[in-house]
């Protein structure tokens, strides 16, 4: 692991526990077991590790979905390939996943907190068109609502990870809760082809 991976992995741990504003340079340094010009090598202050951790967070994200959610797959395939990014995001990304789902409760520079929710209204954007895509297709009722079915299982896959990440479910528990909320899906929110 380099130095910046260090950086990052300390302060998305410290940050997740206690908040951006009350970490200090000094102890995610610490935590990371190297020098304050060490950490100024990489980044110009606090704010800026805190931005590129953010970006990284991203990137981590972008890679996922790229790798598991592809608009030719099948659509129940690209409907569980929401789960499987959120398994793989707790289970080899865990400080990420916690510094992110962390993050909307921190105080943040306003310019991040604006960056954070065009992220989130793009990502939620692009999801809708697949599901609209998915209604029109025939896997989707007629009468279903959009909006209100992607705030379904963003939010449901999301509070299963949230309930992992603050009570430490184990793998095979929290894997289990996922593919049950696929399996609920499948029933009751889609046709069947």
């Amino acid at each position: 692991m380099n130095t910046k991976e260090k950086i990052f992995l300390a302060a998305a741990e410290l940050f997740s526990k206690s908040g951006y504003d009350s970490v200090s340079v000094r102890e995610i340094c610490d935590a990371a077991g190297i020098t304050k010009p060490a950490l100024y090598y990489y980044f110009e202050d606090k704010e800026s590790l805190l931005k590129e951790l953010i970006e990284e967070t991203f990137r981590i994200s972008d890679e996922l979905k790229q790798k598991y959610f592809e608009e030719e797959n099948d659509f129940f395939e690209n409907i569980y390939a929401v789960i499987k990014i959120y398994k793989v995001f707790l289970k080899k990304y865990r400080p990420f996943a916690q510094f992110s789902a962390f993050l909307n409760t921190m105080t943040i520079p306003d310019e991040l907190v604006q960056k954070k929710i065009q992220r989130a209204e793009n990502e939620m954007k692009y999801f809708k068109k697949y599901l609209k895509h998915g209604k029109d297709t025939g896997y989707i009722p007629k009468d279903s609502d959009i909006d209100s079915l992607a705030n379904i299982i963003i939010g449901s896959v999301a509070f299963v990870a949230l309930q992992n990440i603050l009570f430490g479910l184990n793998k095979k528990n929290i894997n289990k809760k996922l593919d049950n909320l696929f399996v609920m899906w499948k029933k009751d929110l889609f046709i069947e082809k």
